[in-house]
């Protein structure tokens, strides 16, 4: 077990201001929590003002279980135990989880992906890619922890249900990955995570830019904050790191925000940096920038050559390199989660052929354009889109790839930003033919009311729509319609397996349950009997 001290030497000295007796340095630490039912003999309690508790209520209950040190933004409530008062407690904890599992970042290549949407994809396939070329690698976020040591099978590990959980179980988890052999890490970094200084002094060897839009607004209250959010992983005060070496950055400047965080980095326009065989330099650190475009002027570039119902195949140029990427990803705008991939893999000393052979290898993302059935009887697909822009982007894809009618059954999850559900009508109501609202995660809120601000969007267009609240009778209903060259996309929870109606919480995976329904069917001798290939 660490020693107080020593783990005090990773705490910044603004987060840990007030003075304290030198006789507690010697004093051996069992564990660091914000939660005082975890607390054991000899932990540490960080008290954290939260949106529905205040943990600082709970310090007796944490004394009581046996806390060796209390840290908080209060004055001492009692001379019974320890005490430490800090301005920031969401940093001391961030830090001193940290500390207490001996700084597990700094032993790792860990690279971290943020942005509205692509996060969980690139991350996913970031695992795919370097288990194919032999590193031991592990994927932490949506889709949960799943990780491959070297000569063993993939399996899962327990994660909690945020995409990036508080510090203790983040730094944790860290930890035990490198103990299990682990060398290379690829994260999600929500705007939650950044915001509230979840992930303060972990080192990065890469940090990645996917795409931004609107979303979380419920927590942000603005774009602008939403954006700064997102911004601190690029900072070296965002991470707030000590003695950190900069990370690469790897950025999409199709994105326009990725143009503006590219040009921040940079102190100017990008093109100014893209001559020559090496990456441009920001902040001491490698930056590239990528795209399939070049109104960017990205320093490495993709052109899609296909794209069809059995994948895609770019052709990438960079300074110094060309080849050609096949994938079995299905929709245009993968590609540049392909490239972001192939970017940070270059970055971290792949070459790019066997960076693009692992990439043809690697399976595709559970709950992302994943296809159920694909034959003469039409095209299922399920995917996570659950903003506007997610969800016009792969309905554009579905309209490209359907050879008649496009469907979509979708909700809109409940006790999040209300404002984003007309936008989501809308962008249903333009791109597809038929559209079926339903309901979604609706957690603790009115679904009824969720499906009425979705229609205020969805009502301005021409498409046919029905609601059906209960998403199994919604897809019942649809399934059976489908015709030879239609194509039905099942939007919003992807790989989710839990439907939350707050108090009740019933298993409902959307592409289990089309399964069956498809079963049912082709059981039916009046039934359809839709072609199940890929089922």
């Amino acid at each position: 077990m660490p020693h107080l001290g020593e783990m005090l030497k990773r705490v910044p000295r603004d987060v840990i201001r007030a003075s304290f007796p030198e006789s507690i340095l010697g004093m051996e630490i069992s564990g660091v929590h914000h939660d005082s039912r975890a607390i054991q003999p000899g932990s540490i309690f960080v008290g954290i003002k939260g949106k529905e508790y205040d943990g600082r209520s709970f310090v007796r209950s944490a004394i009581e279980a046996g806390a060796a040190l209390i840290v908080s933004d209060t004055d001492p409530q009692n001379k019974e135990i320890p005490w430490i008062q800090t301005p920031a407690p969401r940093k001391a904890l961030a830090y001193l989880s940290d500390a207490f599992y001996g700084h597990p970042s700094g032993r790792m290549d860990l690279i971290a992906a943020t942005g509205t949407n692509g996060k969980t994809s690139v991350c996913w396939l970031l695992r795919e890619a370097l288990v194919i070329l032999g590193f031991p690698a592990a994927s932490l976020g949506t889709l949960g922890a799943s990780l491959a040591p070297r000569g063993k099978e993939k399996r899962e590990i327990a994660w909690p249900s945020h995409t990036t959980p508080e510090a203790p179980a983040f730094q944790k988890t860290l930890y035990e990955l490198l103990e299990s052999g682990i060398t290379h890490v690829a994260c999600e970094v929500s705007s939650h995570a950044l915001a509230m200084d979840r992930i303060l002094g972990t080192q990065f060897r890469i940090v990645l830019f996917t795409l931004f839009g609107r979303d979380h607004l419920d927590f942000h209250q603005t774009v602008e904050n939403y954006r700064a959010s997102k911004w601190k992983l690029f900072t070296p005060e965002g991470r707030g790191c000590i003695d950190e070496v900069p990370p690469a950055a790897v950025i999409n400047v199709d994105d326009p925000e990725g143009r503006r965080l590219a040009e921040a980095l940079l102190g100017g326009d990008p093109s100014d940096a893209q001559g020559g065989q090496s990456w441009p330099v920001a902040a001491g650190s490698p930056l590239v920038t990528h795209g399939l475009t070049d109104e960017g002027h990205p320093w490495l570039r993709g052109e899609i050559l296909e794209a069809g119902s059995h994948g895609l195949l770019l052709r990438v140029m960079w300074p110094g390199g060309s080849l050609r990427l096949r994938s079995p990803l299905l929709g245009r705008f993968q590609a540049t989660h392909l490239l972001a991939v192939l970017s940070a893999l270059l970055v971290l000393g792949v070459s790019g052929k066997d960076a693009a052979d692992a990439l043809a290898k690697s399976a595709p993302v559970p709950g992302r354009m994943e296809c159920i059935t694909r034959g003469p009887r039409g095209v299922i697909l399920v995917d996570y889109a659950h903003t506007p822009e997610a969800l016009e982007t792969v309905l554009r894809e579905s309209r490209a790839m359907a050879d008649s009618k496009v469907y979509v059954v979708f909700g809109c999850g409940g006790e999040r930003d209300s404002g984003k559900r007309p936008l989501m009508g809308l962008a249903a109501g333009q791109m597809a033919d038929e559209v079926i609202i339903t309901t979604d995660n609706p957690r603790r809120e009115d679904p009824e009311r969720i499906v009425a601000q979705i229609l205020e969007g969805l009502r301005v267009t021409s498409a046919h729509h029905e609601v059906i609240m209960d998403r199994r009778e919604a897809l019942r209903s649809v399934i059976p319609r489908l015709e030879p060259g239609d194509l039905l996309l099942v939007a919003g929870r992807g790989a989710e397996t839990i439907q939350d109606f707050g108090r009740e919480k019933i298993p409902f995976d959307d592409r289990q349950v089309v399964r069956e329904i498809l079963l049912e069917i082709s059981n039916d001798p009046a039934g359809r009997g839709l072609n199940q290939e890929g089922s």
